[in-house]
Parts: C-alpha cells; structure tokens; sequence
C-alpha cells in the first residue's frame, strides 16, 4: 500500500491539494527521478529507521511492526538494502503500473462537517454471541 497526506493551507483548497498531488503522481509517471532525490529517500528512510533505534521502545515498535507486516522481523534490516537497490526506472515503472486512478481510494477530513450517517445496522456486532462468551 502507498499512502499520500496532505493538508491545504488558507487559501488552498483541498481539490487543489488533489490537482497538485495528482500532477506529481503524472510527473512520476512519465518522467526519471534524479539520483539527488533517491539519494535523499534513501537518507530520510535510513535516518527514520536508526532514530526509533534510540530507545527499547521505539526498537521493539519497529521490530514489532516489521514482523506484523511480512512475518519476518529481519525486514526491518533488510528492507533498506533492498531501497538502495531502487533505480530511477523502478520509481517510474512502478508508477505507471500501480499509482493509476482505478486503483486509488481518496479519503478526505473536513473539520466541522460533522458525521456522515450510519448505514442501517452499523455499529452493531455481527453475532449476538462471542465465543469467549460464558455458556
């Protein structure tokens, strides 16, 4: 899964955070990143990785959270070798086969709208009776 947040500033409005987004999704698409900017992914990634080194928690969180997501902790090491290993054609390739609008889901967060209604039998548990449930 790839994930894109933004938040438009006065006067922006949030189409036009989705025009901008959509149009650096298009520039992905046709055209090579520079080496400077995988460079700079590969250092930004490395940086978040070793600064959650710093405490047990943050360690223990990302080793949690690797093996959650693949079964295999170790990818929390190995991932990164395998990033350094990305070119500039990968980057396009992959936005051309996967960042495509067929496959995109857009959530938007509009503070004061207030909740959407609830689908009719929403919020209620699926089984009446759980199987930890006493008998």
């Amino acid at each position: 899964m790839f994930t894109i947040q933004a938040t438009p500033r006065a006067p922006h409005a949030l189409a036009e955070v989705e025009a901008a987004i959509e149009e650096e999704i298009a520039i992905l698409q046709r055209e090579l990143v520079t080496p400077r900017e995988l460079l700079k992914v590969r250092n930004q990634t490395e940086v978040e990785t070793v600064g959650h080194f710093t405490s047990n928690g943050g360690l223990a969180s990302r080793l949690g959270n690797a093996w959650a997501m693949t079964g295999d902790w170790r990818t929390l090491f190995s991932d990164q070798e395998k990033l350094n290993a990305v070119t500039a054609e990968d980057v396009r390739n992959v936005a051309q086969r996967y960042l495509l609008p067929r496959r995109r889901t857009v959530a938007s967060l509009i503070r004061g709208a207030g909740p959407l209604p609830l689908p009719i039998g929403a919020g209620r548990p699926l089984a009446t009776h759980q199987p930890w449930d006493a008998k």
